[in-house]
């Protein structure tokens, strides 16, 4: 646990993933916190923190960057298969094009209608309308995955600019237009709306307060300073763990509080 305003640490507890509890967090929490005066909790989507700092009183905002991770998260396996049938598309789109063109190169200067007993030339009249028939379709399909690309940018674009307005009734007013156009997003938008509908006042406490970060990066950077993670598979004992976070912790402190305030 950090204080964003000074980014000295308050609270730094190594503990086993079977006693990380929801009990466990709360202990942690009114332990770590007491008699200190505590405005605001910045925490990320742990769906846990939410129900205890209401419990002890906090105020708290929830983390926008891993709110828009989260949404990605779910658009990426959707726009990577939208990308790679646009790619497959061009490839086949090109092709056919090239088939075409070396049909009409093949009677270029032959003016008139085909003659009746010009069987070749009929069955390459009758190819190339198949072939044109084949690249329309195509040409339409990719038109349509580029244009659900496009969709997802301006609502994923939208959506960011929600957690930058700089007035609460701004951020609000942004989250209603989409809202009221739910029914007509796409699935993973429209589930994303859906929830953060359940916990937008927690999203947008940075607009209220312009003093509360709108994210915890700053313990990200922490953890990625102190502790990255090709760090973390080479110790082979807790009390080497200990050490080695404690005098990570040590030059997080002379780094970034002592240097930067001189």
């Amino acid at each position: 646990m950090l204080d964003a305003e000074n980014k000295l640490i308050i609270e730094d507890t190594v503990v086993p993933r079977e006693i990380f509890t929801k009990n466990y967090i709360k202990l942690f929490l009114e332990t770590s916190l007491q008699n200190l005066e505590v405005k605001t909790i910045i925490t990320d989507g742990y769906r846990a923190y939410a129900s205890i700092i209401d419990d002890l009183g906090f105020n708290h905002q929830r983390c926008t960057f891993h709110a828009m991770k989260n949404l990605m998260d779910k658009l990426i396996k959707k726009h990577n298969g939208l990308n790679r049938r646009i790619k497959k598309l061009n490839i086949d789109i090109n092709e056919l094009e090239k088939e075409i063109k070396e049909i009409s190169e093949k009677y270029k200067g032959q003016k008139g209608r085909t003659r009746k007993n010009d069987t070749q030339r009929q069955k390459d009249n009758q190819k190339k309308r198949k072939l044109n028939k084949e690249l329309s379709e195509k040409k339409a399909e990719r038109k349509k995955c580029t244009n659900k690309l496009k969709q997802d940018d301006n609502l994923v674009k939208k959506i960011s600019l929600i957690f930058k307005s700089k007035t609460e009734k701004t951020a609000r007013k942004r989250f209603q237009k989409l809202y009221d156009k739910l029914d007509n997003l796409p699935k993973e938008i429209k589930s994303f709306i859906k929830n953060l509908s359940k916990y937008l006042d927690k999203a947008i406490q940075h607009t209220i307060n312009r003093k509360i970060p709108s994210t915890n990066n700053l313990i990200e950077g922490f953890y990625k300073t102190t502790l990255p993670g090709k760090i973390k598979k080479i110790f082979k004992t807790y009390r080497g763990l200990l050490i080695r976070i404690t005098l990570n912790n040590i030059r997080w402190i002379k780094r970034c509080v002592i240097i930067n305030k001189n």
